[in-house]
């Protein structure tokens, strides 16, 4: 509980940082609620480095990264397949295996040192936009409070891309509600985006993914011309609108043909413009 206060408290005083600044009023809130499974313990992926220490072995000791399939080099036992497993069950295992063929009763360790494995990305109106890790259960309220607290104070929603699915949109009220009806635990790959009520964002195969300032008729063929145009690499036929927790699918290929209208943007809209196949 003490925890989650302090993590509310940073993302308001950001907000209000923010706010002072531009000389308006700052955005308040109560203490959320802990996430449930906020305990849990951190799974091992790929790309993380272990420390792995077997006492009285040096020689069976040292640093391993993590391969992209989940495996690990370990002295003697070769490869040993980590993914998934806490660093307490991957202790356990290795010591099993050594202890069936080499050792007597060894003892290990194995701690994560550096986790480069489960990446997500916060973007738009935020303090500190860009790549994080989960270094273990955080939730979006406090992945918010790392990057910086919310910039803006006209904000009123948080919008989550998880994989191809329609966004999870969480209102800004719940999120930093005594509630915590709006806080969840984030997973790996997930994108978190704080739209600008006076801005739409441009994200995927375009030359400058990011904010782009909304003004009143904007199209989406305007918008992504504003983010340096398409990329070579761009799926024209398939471009998504992100509105309100809804995706839309436009086929801007015909509307550069003329064959269809252009589609108005309003402000907080997300354009996704996906990497075709081939």
């Amino acid at each position: 509980m003490i925890r989650n206060a302090i993590q509310a408290l940073a993302l308001l005083l950001a907000v209000s940082l923010g706010a002072t600044a531009r000389g308006q009023e700052p955005v308040r809130a109560q203490e959320p609620a802990a996430a449930p499974g906020a305990n849990d313990a951190y799974q091992v992926d790929g790309r993380d480095v272990l420390e792995v220490l077997v006492y009285g072995e040096e020689q069976l000791s040292g640093t391993l990264t993590v391969a992209e399939q989940g495996m690990i080099d370990v002295p003697l036992l070769g490869p040993v397949d980590v993914n998934g497993l806490t660093t307490l069950e991957i202790a356990r295992h290795i010591e099993l295996q050594l202890g069936e063929k080499y050792l007597v009763n060894p003892h290990v360790t194995v701690r994560v040192m550096e986790y480069g494995s489960k990446e997500i990305k916060v973007l738009g109106a935020i303090n500190k936009p860009g790549l994080y890790y989960l270094t273990g259960p955080t939730t979006l309220l406090q992945i918010l409070s790392q990057a910086g607290g919310i910039s803006k104070v006209n904000i009123r929603e948080v919008q989550v891309q998880r994989g191809e699915g329609t966004p999870i949109v969480v209102k800004l009220d719940d999120l930093v509600s005594g509630n915590g009806s709006g806080d969840f635990l984030l997973q790996k790959g997930d994108s978190i985006y704080i739209p600008d009520s006076l801005a739409v964002y441009v994200g995927g195969e375009v030359a400058h993914p990011g904010e782009v300032p909304y003004k009143e008729g904007m199209t989406i063929t305007e918008a992504i011309t504003l983010a340096g145009s398409w990329n070579a690499t761009a799926l024209k036929s398939t471009v998504y609108i992100l509105r309100d927790g809804q995706r839309m699918r436009v086929n801007v290929r015909r509307i550069l043909r003329a064959k269809d209208a252009d589609i108005l943007l309003i402000p907080g809209d997300q354009v996704q413009v996906p990497e075709s196949a081939l």
